[in-house]
Order: structure tokens, then sequence, then C-alpha cells
């Protein structure tokens, strides 16, 4: 229960969910844009791998303990990166 508890107070305002993605939409869109240029061929949306970051940095702000020794902009840059993976899997 102690987990559950700790999950829920990290959930972000609507004000520090704005800013969030306000600083992180560019590194997104760039991962996004990275991954889509391999994928060209497959007719993959931007948009849709673009999704999936958000998605990936909204998790990397809920679940990020500032007490390890990782920037957390690196570790959001890992589960964008995840996230957008996590997407492309099942149309593999």
């Amino acid at each position: 229960m102690g987990l559950a508890k700790s999950q829920a107070q990290k959930r972000l305002t609507a004000k520090a969910r704005e800013k969030l993605l306000d600083t992180y939409l560019p590194p997104v869109r760039q991962i996004a844009d990275r991954v889509h240029r391999r994928l060209a061929r497959h007719r993959i949306e931007l948009v849709s791998l673009t999704q999936s970051g958000v998605v990936g940095l909204l998790e990397a702000a809920q679940r990020y303990d500032e007490g390890r020794d990782v920037a957390f902009q690196d570790y959001a840059r890992h589960r964008i990166d995840g996230e957008i993976m996590e997407y492309l899997r099942p149309l593999d």
C-alpha cells in the first residue's frame, strides 16, 4: 500500500504537466523523428510516435526517483524511447 500511496502523491497537476510538456516536448519530437526516419517505408505516422513519446514522458515524471544518481532528462529520454518501442512492438 505504501507504493500505491507514493504513486498517488506524485500525480502531476495540470500546471506541472503543462510546464513539463513545454520543456520536454522538443526532445520527444526529436526522438520520435529519429525513429520515424528509420521506419519511413513502413508508413508509421510521426504523430503516433510523438504521442507515444509523450506518454513515456508523463510516466517518467511520475516514476522518477530523485534519490537515484540519474538526471531526469536522461531517465525521461530512456522512458520516451522505451514507450515508442512499446508502441511499435505489436506492429512488427
